[in-house]
This record gives C-alpha cells, structure tokens and sequence, in this order.
C-alpha cells in the first residue's frame, strides 16, 4: 500500500481520536475493531507494523537474554523501517528511554558503576551513562527534562509515579511524530503506537484497582471468619479481638 494511496486514507480516516493517555474514558474501539480495520495493510506493511510494536513493547522484549540482544531487535526493526526515517527516529527514542530508566534502577538498586550498560552498544546516551553515573540525571536533564521528575520517582520508589512520568513522555515522542503525517503508514502505526499504550495503561490501572478489590475482600472475610470462630477461651490470644 503506497503512502497517500486511497487505501490509507480510508485507512486513516476510520481509526477515532483517542484523546489523553490517561483518560478515565474507555478507548473508542477494541483491540478486536482494530485489528479488523488494520487488515486493510498489505502483508508487507503488516509485517512491519507488527515489527515495530512488538519491539516497543515491554512484552515483546521479554524473552530476550541479555541486554545486547534488546538492542539488536531494535536495530534490526530499525534497518526494516530504514525508508520510515520518523519511524526510526521513535524507535531510537524509545530504546534511548528505555535505557535511561534501566540506568536509574540499576544505580537506585545499589549498582555503583555501569558496568551493566556495556551491552548496551556505543550509542549516545549509553556513553551519557557510562560518563556521568553519579549526576542523577547522567548529564542528561537539560535535553530530557522528565528525567529530573523520573529519577526522584525512581529513587523515592514511586513504581506508578515513575510508571505515569515514563508513558507521558513516550506519548510526548509518539505525539511528535505524528503531526507531521496523516495518511500514510507511519500516521497508522503511530496510531496503534498511542493505542497500545492507552490500552497498556488502562489494563495496568484495572489490574491495581482488581488488586486492591481482592486485597481488601482477602482482609475482610479473614476478619470474617476469626471473629465468628473466636470462642472464650481463645480471648487474649494471637487473632483474637483483643490484640
């Protein structure tokens, strides 16, 4: 499918606005009404659509064994997306955060040098890294202002503050890109992009929410069942109303 072909202009058209990355609001369409409108790609497209959100995907990464080998998946998918230069560009960015954020646990975890980042190739921010360990934003937080709000989150272990600081910038990078294309393939897979990350937010949200459902029913049908089970004799003894 070419770019600005009628194929992705319907394509484009089709897909609805799907406002803030942490918006209450269910997202316009399922994943299911997704991927029947993403079946208008060609196969070639598809393979590499499928590619890049694999790649970018904290799923997608996980059966790697080393560092080295997360940053090979993604120069690979980059040399695929090579005619794509914003394409590329995102897929730099995104490995680049996601090494930064590695960095800040690695160092908030007691690591005292680098010496994890040495798989992680001669790229820029990798050097960054390696140079200016002890400066909390490795030298970096003029460039990257969100990495000063994510190294405090980081290092005062707010996981969800950090988990919000780093999927807003990631939006950011994707939002960038995408006000410069409509109806080509790079505006579809900066779309399902935004999309898998809604979706990945929204699951996460509902899962703590499911959590602390369980947490609290878990404590109260404890109490429940200690308080109907307590008998005279078992007055003062560890469980009982007493303690």
């Amino acid at each position: 499918m070419g770019d600005g072909s009628f194929q992705y202009i319907t394509l484009a058209a089709s897909l609805p606005h799907l406002g803030a990355l942490f918006s209450n609001v269910n997202l316009p369409m399922s994943r299911y009404r997704l991927e029947e409108r993403l079946s208008m790609l060609d196969d070639d497209d598809r393979r590499l659509l499928d590619r890049v959100t694999r790649v970018t995907s904290w799923p997608g990464v996980a059966g790697c064994e080393s560092d080295a080998e997360v940053v090979a998946r993604f120069e690979e998918t980059c040399g695929l997306a090579e005619v794509f230069p914003d394409l590329v560009a995102i897929l730099r960015e995104r490995l680049e955060t996601r090494m930064l954020v590695a960095a800040l646990r690695l160092r908030r975890d007691g690591a005292e040098d680098p010496g994890a980042v040495s798989g992680w190739r001669r790229m820029a921010v990798a050097r960054a890294i390696r140079t200016n360990w002890s400066d909390p934003t490795f030298g970096l937080g003029r460039a990257r202002p969100w990495l000063r709000e994510a190294q405090a989150l980081c290092a005062g272990g707010d996981h969800i503050g950090l988990e919000r600081a780093v999927l807003t910038e990631i939006y950011r990078q994707i939002d960038r890109a995408a006000a410069h294309h409509q109806f080509d393939f790079e505006a579809v897979t900066l779309y399902v992009l935004r999309f898998q990350l809604i979706e990945r937010w929204q699951r996460y949200d509902a899962g703590r929410a499911r959590d602390r459902l369980e947490a609290l029913l878990h404590s109260t049908l404890a109490g429940a069942w200690s308080a109907g089970n307590v008998t005279p004799s078992s007055a003062g003894t560890a469980g009982s109303l007493s303690q």
